[in-house]
């Protein structure tokens, strides 16, 4: 059987990064060590890259969602196993279009696979196609925007190819979930984004004793025709040279509940367009999984791999420290064709030490290491997290490796 395994937003917040400063380098070597024996059996192992790396020049992380990690920790990953990264997502333009390039190169001297941005905007292969035990397999990645209202970066119309987008920059504004603030409330929200940057408006609402943040959703986001064309032109080509096809989305809130109506249309449209398989990020929660009666599976989110638990903006109620990992295990048919013959994921989990510095764990492995009260946690929070994959209250009765999500 082959297997292919994806794992969560890889996140290199400020108070990691300088915490592994180490002389006149950086070492990130613990980050994922305990994940080597998890994945050691994927044939191909993706991972969503949450942040650029356009050298030191450009400035290394220092704001609060604007990301750029030093070289070293692209080592980690490959040593760890990841062998694709998808990189159209929210912070691909953290460091504007050089940013972008110059993160692709260091990919390539890495020699890890990446799909979802591109060094010529005029780009015709939108995926990537790699072959295992004869069987072609292809990774499509594509987001909802680039933080341009935040990062005020906008690509021209000859640049716009540099990136997969879902839908044009301007519109990436996303909603709150539950109350919605008073119009006085809106005004004086976007003046202050206009006026302070973030870090300064968290610092002035900690000051005024405000909540930091809320949970938003993607429920007041359109679908644009212009971009649904590219699309599903990218897909149709893609299909023709593939056996099987992954779509890795980009799209979803944050801190959310459960997927807003932007991601769930263009969850719709994919599958109508024949993608079976869907694995999304972004909203720094695990979310539901769901397969239909033909077999399609969708999840919706798998939350972020190394988020710092500790930052300013973090919504703690639906323990973002987890995240998941699927394993999609596929064999040749009766009748030759390639079929998705069984379903599992794993749980993981980042602690943050003192320092800041983070260790990602197997849950399994980290409950062996823990005292009895912390073993009670810790099977209490899994146990919320597998009810949240398969979107059912359920018991569990030991934790594992992997745990099987049963096809239809």
């Amino acid at each position: 059987m082959d297997k292919i395994s994806f794992i969560g937003d890889l996140m290199f917040e400020r108070q990691y990064v300088k915490a592994r400063k180490s002389g006149h380098g950086y070492d990130f070597s613990g980050l994922l060590v305990n994940l080597k024996p998890l994945l050691a059996g994927s044939d191909i192992v993706v991972a969503n890259l949450e942040s650029v790396f356009a050298g030191e020049d450009s400035g290394y992380t220092s704001d609060l969602y604007s990301f750029n990690t030093p070289s070293e920790a692209l080592e980690v990953l490959k040593e760890c196993g990841i062998s694709i990264v998808t990189t159209a997502n929210n912070h691909c333009l953290d460091r504007g279009v050089q940013g972008l390039k110059q993160t692709l190169q260091a990919l390539d001297e890495k020699h890890i696979g990446h799909t979802g941005t591109y060094m010529n905007p005029n780009e015709t292969e939108r995926s990537l196609i790699q072959k295992v035990n004869g069987v072609k397999y292809a990774f499509m990645s594509y987001t909802y925007g680039t933080n341009s209202l935040e990062n005020k970066i906008f690509l021209t119309d000859s640049e716009l190819g540099h990136v997969n987008l879902l839908k044009p920059q301007e519109k990436d504004k996303l909603a709150q979930t539950g109350r919605q603030p008073s119009k006085f409330r809106a005004v004086l929200n976007l003046l202050a984004q206009k006026l302070f940057s973030s870090d300064t408006r968290m610092h002035i609402k900690r000051l005024l004793g405000l909540r930091l943040n809320v949970p938003i959703v993607d429920d007041n986001l359109k679908i644009d025709s212009e971009f649904l064309d590219r699309l599903r032109c990218d897909i149709k080509k893609t299909k023709s040279e593939s056996d099987v096809l992954f779509m890795c989305l980009h799209s979803g809130g944050q801190f959310n509940a459960y997927p807003g109506n932007f991601t769930k249309s263009i969850v719709d449209i994919l599958r109508q367009e024949g993608i079976h398989y869907i694995v999304a990020t972004h909203p720094h929660v695990v979310q539901l999984c769901n397969v239909d009666q033909c077999g399609d599976v969708v999840f919706y989110s798998i939350g972020n791999l190394t988020i710092s638990p500790s930052s300013i903006y973090v919504l703690h109620e639906l323990k973002p420290e987890y995240s998941i990992i699927p394993h999609f295990y596929f064999s040749k048919g009766i009748h030759g064709g390639i079929e998705l013959c069984k379903l599992t994921f794993s749980i993981v989990k980042v602690v943050e030490s003192k320092d800041c510095s983070l260790t990602v764990f197997p849950v399994k492995d980290l409950w062996e290491q823990s005292g009895e009260k912390e073993k009670d946690i810790l099977f209490n929070d899994v146990s919320f997290i597998y009810s949240r994959v398969v979107n059912k209250d359920t018991s569990l009765t030991a934790l594992q490796d992997e745990y099987e999500i049963i096809l239809k």
